[in-house]
């Protein structure tokens, strides 16, 4: 698909929310029942109405709605940057070099203890030690 073409029906996709919504909008606003067969208002008090707010009702919907979008972009950054230092660490280990070590033991390094009471090894003990 071209990009021309996605462009075109996404446009066409904003352009036929935006009419909904505006039909939506206008059947709330007017009570325009005769616009949506079998759409009849019931009552005119906003409490008791889907359509309309009353008092704090649309503040404390905002707030829910802007702490729902925050929240789930928060675990949606969360989850990106964990999956992008994962990758970054696989992607390292594809370009080092390979160690070529026969057994783990090898590919430590050596740990010495010092032992001050030694004075031919100058105060340390040999890595490996003969039992």
């Amino acid at each position: 698909m071209t990009t021309t073409r996605r462009l075109m029906i996404f446009i066409a996709a904003i352009v036929l929310l935006a009419i909904g919504g505006g039909l939506t909008s206008l059947i709330a606003a007017e009570g325009a029942s005769d616009i949506v067969p079998g759409l009849a208002r019931v009552t005119e008090r906003p409490e008791a109405d889907v359509s309309q707010f009353a008092g704090n009702q649309g503040l404390w919907f905002f707030i829910l709605i802007g702490a729902v979008v925050f929240n789930v972009a928060g675990a949606g950054l969360t989850g990106a940057a964990i999956f992008f230092f994962l990758n970054r660490g696989i992607e390292r280990a594809k370009v080092e070099k390979p160690a070529n070590h026969e057994t783990i033991a090898d590919a430590l390094p050596k740990l010495r203890r010092n032992n001050n009471d030694d004075p031919q090894t100058g105060g340390e003990l040999p890595a490996e030690t003969a039992s």
